[in-house]
């Protein structure tokens, strides 16, 4: 793991932008979005922890040991101030990466499995529980209706990464 003590504008600007979900690439907050994004086959574009002491025990916690070793060689330790200007809201964890999202379509949704579709969801966090509830139940896929983006990173956070296990996509409403 390599130390920094300071973040640049630019990349405060790309983990913004990768927030909302909108590009290839998109923003996993958390030691459980980031553990899922990993398992099941994403890649981290470039993550970040935040220095302090809390951070080797969490991963001895959570991690397999496979699991600890790459995420402490993928990782970068900035301090807790330059830490907290990679996204508005607190990580309890302490992680926070970006991270290229999967391609999927409706086309890939497997036909003959179980769909849950979402049209026009608001609540961000309740899109994750379904995304995570979906995951657990094995369905083919998730796909939400409206302008409300599934990969918006708070979305991602109450998934817990889980996206990344199963084709999750939206579609705009054609009405």
């Amino acid at each position: 793991m390599t130390q920094q003590h300071n973040i640049t504008q630019q990349t405060i600007r790309a983990f913004f932008t990768a927030r909302k979900g909108e590009g290839d690439v998109v923003l996993c907050e958390g030691v459980h979005a980031l553990k899922h994004a990993r398992r099941f086959g994403a890649e981290i574009v470039e993550m970040y922890v935040r220095d302090d002491t809390a951070i080797e025990d969490l991963f001895a916690r959570i991690l397999l040991p496979e699991e600890r070793a790459f995420f402490l060689a993928k990782s970068t330790r900035l301090l807790p101030e330059d830490f907290a200007k990679l996204s508005p809201v607190s990580i309890r964890t302490g992680m926070i990466a970006r991270v290229k999202k999967g391609r999927h379509h409706s086309e890939d949704i497997a036909d003959d499995g179980l769909v849950v579709a979402l049209e026009h969801p608001r609540d961000l966090g309740n899109i994750g529980a379904v995304i995570r509830a979906s995951a657990a139940r094995g369905v083919a896929g998730v796909i939400t209706i409206g302008d409300v983006n599934p990969w918006h990173a708070h979305v991602l956070r109450g998934a817990a990464g889980l996206h990344f296990a199963q084709p999750t996509v939206a579609l705009k409403d054609t009405d």
